[in-house]
């Protein structure tokens, strides 16, 4: 139902919109976040890989990969900041080429810390040789196809640790097109996750066992990284049980 594939090939540019949690309310003006890079020398021709996390709530809000194209260069991150939030910027270099994150000096990874956002920012980074553990989080990619029949209805997903019960992460989007993707991050090599899902079919902004809701479950097993899944819409549900106190929120 899924395939893995390298960390290097999976996120090439993650929406900021896969991001937003819908809502009836007033939705926040978002800004770019743009990084001039400078003397990355070491890295000219490595994969670098860089997450945004707000730190109001801990929670993810883009991730970007890419090849280093030169010393200097610049990255930019559209409408992913908030003003009035605080960022953490954790990106690494990876170094040995082996696809996946490796602490430092392995690879080489960094944070940058933003607080209080007031608009676009614009950031410079020189490279150092002061790192961070960063604890790089790998990713679910959840390729969704053939969703017609919930086109505009909000789709629920989270990812839930096996072995512990605790909820991983979770995002929201509305179905406005058949095709789209949900990117949730925090899988840890060698743990197997449950990532739950469903579409508010009869639209009442809760979750209700199907077939009132349209509800399914894919399992994915010692995870070595970022992974790729792919689900076509059917009717072959499941009940998730999900938490709807949380789901409200």
């Amino acid at each position: 139902m899924g395939s893995r594939s390298p960390l290097s090939a999976l996120f090439l540019l993650v929406l900021p919109a896969t991001f937003v949690l819908a809502s009836t309310r007033t939705v926040a003006a978002r800004y770019d976040l743009t990084i001039a890079f400078a003397g990355i020398t070491p890295h000219v021709g490595q994969t670098m890989h860089l997450r945004v996390v707000d730190l109001n709530d801990r929670r993810e809000v883009a991730r970007d990969s890419r090849t280093v194209p030169a010393a200097a260069f610049t990255w930019t991150l559209p409408r992913v900041l908030v003003a009035g939030h605080s960022y953490d910027i954790d990106f690494f270099a990876d170094l040995n080429g082996n696809g996946r994150y490796d602490p430092p000096p392995t690879d080489h990874a960094w944070r940058i810390r933003v607080n209080d956002v007031t608009g676009t920012a614009k950031l410079t980074f020189a490279h150092n040789v002061n790192f961070t553990d960063i604890k790089w989080p790998y990713a679910v990619r959840l390729d969704f196809v053939g969703m017609t029949p919930h086109l505009g209805n909000k789709l629920w997903a989270r990812l839930v640790d096996i072995g512990t019960g605790r909820e991983v992460s979770r995002d929201s989007t509305t179905v406005r097109a058949p095709n789209l993707t949900v990117v949730l991050p925090g899988i840890m090599i060698g743990s197997s996750y449950h990532v739950d899902f469903y579409a508010d079919h009869n639209r009442n902004g809760r979750y209700d066992p199907p077939p009132v809701d349209h509800a399914w479950r894919l399992t994915l097993a010692d995870a070595d990284g970022d992974t790729m899944l792919t689900f076509t819409h059917t009717t072959d549900f499941t009940d998730i049980k999900w938490p709807n106190p949380a789901a409200a929120r």
